[in-house]
């Protein structure tokens, strides 16, 4: 019937938009789907990526942040900058007493100890560590040259493998210029020394040497030191320091000598012109002469006193020589540590002579 008919159709149609519907919804949920998708998959993209570009930074922090004070505060103290500081804290650096020392660098200790030097410090390359001499504290400038001197030892290695023709150039150049004519024959006989010890790292041990010692580098050199230190100076003052603090010893020592010295020899004038009036003196008063014997006498006085006077000021001398000589042995018996040195014999009071 044509009611029948109708209500089919409405039916169809009511299944028809039921089924369109059901297909957007579910057309809907899919683009939804679809879209939470790449939203996750990109940001973990960004997470991977954020966490790539913060590996190194939070990895340094942990270095520096987990790091011996000791170890960082020498860092500091030698100018490092942060890539410095993390480059040195990674070789789990240590500070050794001087038994220690040879234990840890048996090899290096016995060729530097045989060839008449002291052993600072050394790098094993091969587990990547740095140990140091531990000094006292007036010698802690010595500390941190070493840590910088050290350091730069990796430094030179991982530079070799891809600047090592230029490297060496600027390296070699360097020293040239600085020992032309005998101008430093110190590292000279530093370099000489160094070679014989360790046959085949001289611009291993010159790059160290540089950088730690010298502030006037050509800027080609320079370049290669800058990414690791901050303020190089702190480094190259802190050598400077230990050379002043032994050379102006030994200059003041020089110097108290050379005037113990001219003391002795006027000492020794005076003691022979009061000796010969004294017999002069003497003679002329066996014979009765009454007027040279006084005269004699009264040179002889004035001879005395002054040769007496002279006596104190070389003894006032003599004792400052011998205090200032006396701190610098124990400077000298601190530099050296265990090692046997001879030290200089202190100088010996001189008596006054009795007429």
């Amino acid at each position: 019937s044509r009611y029948s008919q109708d209500w089919y159709s409405h039916e169809l149609r009511k299944a028809a938009a039921s089924s369109n519907e059901m297909y957007k919804q579910s057309a809907g949920k899919q683009r939804n789907f679809s879209k939470r998708a790449k939203i996750i998959a990109w940001s973990f993209v960004g997470v991977v990526v954020l966490l790539v570009v913060l590996a190194n930074p939070i990895s340094e922090y942990i270095t520096i942040k987990g790091a011996n004070p000791t170890m960082l505060k020498l860092a500091q103290d030698a100018g490092m900058s942060r890539k410095g500081e993390v480059l040195f804290l990674r070789t789990n650096p240590q500070l050794d007493s001087d038994t220690q020392i040879l234990n840890d660098c048996p090899a290096l200790a016995k060729a530097i100890n045989g060839n008449g030097g002291i052993l600072q410090g050394c790098y094993d390359p091969a587990h990547n560590r740095i140990y140091l001499r531990k000094m006292p504290s007036d010698l802690y400038n010595l500390e941190i040259v070493t840590a910088a001197y050290e350091m730069l030892h990796p430094v030179y290695l991982s530079l070799y493998n891809t600047s090592q023709p230029q490297l060496n150039h600027s390296i070699e150049s360097n020293y040239s210029s600085k020992t032309a004519n005998n101008y430093n024959q110190d590292l000279v006989n530093t370099i000489t020394s160094l070679v014989a010890t360790e046959p085949g790292n001289k611009d291993l041990e010159l790059f160290s040497l540089l950088g730690t010692q010298f502030s006037d580098l050509t800027s080609d050199l320079s370049t290669y030191y800058a990414p690791y230190f901050t303020n190089m100076g702190k480094t190259t003052a802190a050598y400077q320091s230990i050379q002043d603090l032994f050379s102006n010893d030994q200059h003041s020592l020089n110097i108290l000598k050379s005037i113990i010295n001219n003391e002795a020899d006027l000492a020794q004038k005076y003691d022979n012109a009061a000796n010969t009036a004294y017999y002069n003196s003497t003679t002329w008063a066996s014979v009765g002469n009454q007027y040279e014997n006084d005269r004699n006498y009264n040179i002889y006085l004035q001879d005395y006193n002054s040769y007496k006077t002279v006596i104190s000021n070389e003894n006032y001398s003599i004792d400052r020589y011998n205090q200032l000589l006396q701190t610098y042995n124990t400077l000298v018996s601190e530099y050296n540590g265990t090692q046997q040195v001879n030290q200089i014999q202190n100088a010996q009071s001189q008596q006054q002579q009795s007429q």
